[in-house]
This record gives C-alpha cells, structure tokens and sequence, in this order.
C-alpha cells in the first residue's frame, strides 16, 4: 500500500502551488491509501490462486517417506515349500527375529488420478471460486472509485453552498443597511428591520453549519486520500454538464448482464455450488489411480539383520461402501444449496437492472433538470431585478426582497449540487454496467476548471 501512495505523494510534492488536485489524482492517492481497498487486493490475490490448486488436484502426487529408529522384531513363517536339487519339504519353517535393534527406512511413491468424480467437481468448484474473486475485486475497485468520487464531490458541494450563502449574505447586509438608513429617515417600518435583521442571523447561523459540514467533508476526503488538505479542481461556472451522449438504457442494460462483477460473482458462486452437489452425487463412485511404489526396509542388531525392497506399478480402485449416511446429508444440504444460489444470482440480476435503471435516470433527468434550472435561475434573477425595483417604488417590501434573493441562491444552489450529483450518476452507471475503470475517471479531466477552490 506504501508503494502505490509513495508516486501520488511525490506527484503532489511537485505540482505547482497554483494547480489543484483533480479527481485522477486523488484516485490514485486513494488507491494506495485505502485499507479496505487494500484488504480487497489481497483477497484478490489470494482468490486468484485457486484455480491453481484445482488443477493441482488433477495433477500426478509423489511423496518420500523416510525414517530410522530403534525396536524389536519377530516374524514366523509356517507351511513354506523349500525346494533344493534332491530334497523338497511342504513342512518348512522361517523364523527372523531381531532384539533391541535398528530399524532404517524409506519408500516413494507416484499417484496419477485417472477417475475420480469428486476430485474433479473439486477442481471445478475452485476455478468458479477464482472467477468469483476476481469479479468481487472488480467490484472493490469500482466501489473504491465510487467512495472516492463521493466524497470528492462533497467537498465541492459544500464549496458551492457556502458561496451561494456568502452572496445571499452580502445581498442581505446591503438590504438591511438600506432599511435601517430608511427607517431612519422615517420611510420604512420597524418590521422592515427586524425581518432583515432576522434572515441575516440565520444566514449566519447556515453558514456556521455548513462550514462545519465543509470541514467534515475535507477531513473525509483526506482520510480516505492520505493526502494533506489541497485546492480541488471544480467543474467551471454555469450550468452545462458535457457528458458524452447517453446510450439508450437497453444497451446498457446489456452491457450490465455481461460484465456486472457482481453479478458475475454470484453467477460463479452458482456454479461452484452445482458441482458441490454433483460432488457429493458422486461420492459413491468409485476412484481409479496409477500408482507406483519403490521401498526399501532394514532391521539389524549385533546376531541378526533382515532386508526388505518392493517395487510396484499398476493401478488401484478405490469404491466406498458405506459412509454412516454423511453422503446423502451432504448431498441434500448442497441441493438445498444450489437452489438458494440460483435464487440469488436471479435477485442479484434484479438488482443490477434497477441500479442501470436508476443511474442511467439520474443522468438522463440530470441533464433535463439542467436545463431546466438555468431558465428557472434567468427568471429567478428577473424577478429579483423586478422586486428590487418595486421595493424602491415602494410597491414592494424588504421581506419580499429577501424572498427573492434567497430564491436566486436556492436556484444556484440546487444548479450546482445536481451537476455533482448527475456527474456521480454517471460514474454509477458505469459501475454497475461493469465499465468504471481509470479511464472513466481520466475522461472526466477535461470537464473541470484548470484552478479549484481553497478546501
């Protein structure tokens, strides 16, 4: 983790004072800095080791056994036929025995599967196990982005709110400055200036909430980076989002069947879960393998010795006859299993269907609502520019004058918050269209100002 946090800290070091931070940047910080990120990696590697190990069960096995010690020996042969030239016996008797001597031993043997039903559900159950690890961390790093994204996002957020709430304060500090000079001089009543009194108090108290929400947003984004508090680059004034054109939904929901990671996952978890219960279908087949054997033993005290070699190769047949009933269980608990796993890889299809659904409207609308709230801001300012000229003719009050310029702010507010929220959108729907990769996140560079905001 050190090592990939190492380049983004030195790059940071380097940068001009006046460039901010932009969003590929705190990425790549975030990706050699987030533990959970980090946990994910190393389950990743540890997965991606399992389809190895199924194909080592299919694999020959040779193994050494060796040893030496100290005992006792005694064997006795009866009814052995001893054969010379000119003498023959049927009544013959071997006996080899060896007090308190020495035993030296070794023997290898080679085993090469060539029928094992179980054997190879296993192998399969670990390949599926891999494309399973390797599909969740796909879906980490996407998660990764994502969480990065966010909280990114919500610092220029906090950024756009305070400035909305700064002008409106300014706004109303120069309208509470006009009514108190005019109620001053007799023109406009008591009620004039407390109203305005009272809306800058809560403005004040807004702002407060705010900064402190801001402060928590920069620490969050910090955490997360590893990085100190920096200038981020912003999306420039006005109210255009330039995203590329919007696939219709269908095509991406497409896409998602195919390269979702976690509905890969769970599909390779389903898969993994139908050998497990033709495994244990097949427990009671019978096993087949090669197998050769070489040994040497030796026993020796001070009166005696014995010496024993083998060699062998054929082949060896293994059937299990009777397992106490742990055959059947098993294999009603991996039916059972089966069916739940194919429950699930159908909700996890459902799932990724309405997250495309949902981020792919989030952009859609986003956009739409875009537009929308750049001619709801002209007329918002129309109407202020209308107010304050009525509040000089005395056609209007200080109250309706702070109505309309809190309703310019709430416009610029809910302008600036929705680009963020429908550019997230759009990082969305590349995650769950199984898409959200580095070079999504680079796409985005050209969309932001060259110079950010002071966190």
């Amino acid at each position: 983790m050190t090592r990939l946090l190492l380049p983004a800290l030195i790059a940071l070091a380097l940068m001009p004072a006046a460039q901010a931070l932009d969003l590929q940047q705190a990425w790549q910080a975030a990706r050699g800095h987030d533990p959970q990120l980090a946990a994910s990696e190393a389950n990743g590697r540890a997965d991606a080791t399992l389809p190895a190990q199924g194909r080592a069960m299919l694999r020959p096995k040779l193994g050494l056994v060796a040893g030496g010690g100290w005992g006792s020996m005694d064997q006795l042969t009866r009814g052995a036929r001893f054969v010379t030239p000119g003498m023959s016996s049927d009544q013959v008797e071997f006996e080899s025995k060896v007090s308190g001597g020495t035993r030296q031993w070794w023997g290898l043997e080679a085993r090469q599967m060539l029928y094992d039903a179980s054997a190879s559900a296993t192998a399969g159950q670990l390949a599926a196990q891999g494309q399973a690890g390797a599909a969740n961390l796909v879906a980490a790093r996407q998660q990764a982005m994502l969480q990065l994204a966010a909280r990114y996002f919500d610092v220029l957020a906090a950024d756009a709110q305070l400035a909305a709430l700064a002008q409106q304060q300014r706004a109303t500090r120069e309208a509470l400055d006009a009514t108190q000079a005019r109620y001053q001089a007799g023109d406009a009543p008591i009620t004039d200036l407390e109203e305005a009194r009272a809306r800058l108090a809560l403005l004040d108290a807004d702002t407060l909430a705010l900064q402190q929400q801001h402060q928590l947003a920069v620490q969050r984004l910090s955490d997360l980076t590893g990085l100190p508090p920096a200038t981020l680059q912003d999306l420039p004034a006005g109210g255009t989002l330039p995203l590329p054109a919007l696939a219709p939904l269908t095509d991406w929901q497409q896409q998602a069947r195919q390269r979702n990671p976690q509905l890969q996952a769970s599909q390779a978890g389903r898969d993994a879960a139908r050998l497990e219960a033709g495994k244990h279908s097949a427990g009671g087949s019978p096993k087949l393998e090669l197998v050769a054997r070489a040994g040497d033993e030796r026993w020796r005290d001070s009166d005696a010795s014995q010496r024993s070699r083998q060699q062998f190769v054929g082949v060896e047949l293994t059937i299990p006859l009777y397992t106490g009933g742990y055959r059947d269980a098993k294999y009603s608990e991996a039916l059972a299993r089966q069916d739940a796993a194919e429950a699930g890889v159908n909700a996890a299809a459902l799932a990724v269907n309405d997250a495309v659904h949902n981020a792919w409207l989030g952009v859609s609308q986003g956009q739409s609502r875009l537009a929308a709230l750049q001619l709801a801001e002209q007329a918002a300012r129309r109407q202020l520019d209308a107010t304050r000229m009525g509040r000089e003719e005395g056609a209007r009050t200080t109250l309706d004058l702070l109505n309309a310029e809190q309703g310019v702010a709430e416009v610029v507010k809910q302008r600036a918050l929705l680009r963020y929220q429908t550019l997230y959108q759009w990082l969305a729907l590349h995650a769950a269209a199984g898409t959200l990769d580095d070079s999504v996140i680079a796409n985005l560079k050209p969309l932001f100002a060259t110079s950010g905001k002071q966190p």
